[in-house]
């Protein structure tokens, strides 16, 4: 474990065990919250009364992929890590949207 970690804290360039634990104390809260903001926005957006299939789970990652970089960004700047969380969603996106992309 503290192998994996040292490799975590390299990756990410974290100055600190501390400084690592309060990245992952954010990656806490915010898929702690998101269940408390799910179900208001679900029902906001009129996902309940979309029919079970593809649809319904294409919505879902449609709605539930930007709510979660929403959150992300918020605590982690609430935190004072905006610079690290502002880096970790376009290292996410990249790797979301790449297979799209056609190679010239």
């Amino acid at each position: 474990m503290k192998k994996y970690w040292e490799g975590l804290k390299e990756r990410w360039n974290l100055k600190s065990d501390r400084h690592g634990a309060l990245i992952m104390m954010v990656f806490a809260i915010t898929g702690f919250s998101i269940l408390f903001v799910k179900d208001p926005v679900f029902k906001l957006m009129g996902y309940y009364n979309l029919e079970k299939g593809l649809w319904k789970v294409l919505a879902y990652i449609g709605i539930m992929y930007p709510l979660y970089q929403l959150l992300l960004i918020t605590w982690g700047t609430l935190f004072g890590e905006f610079k690290f969380f502002s880096w970790m969603l376009k290292k996410m996106n990249s790797r979301f949207v790449r297979p799209f992309i056609r190679k010239k």
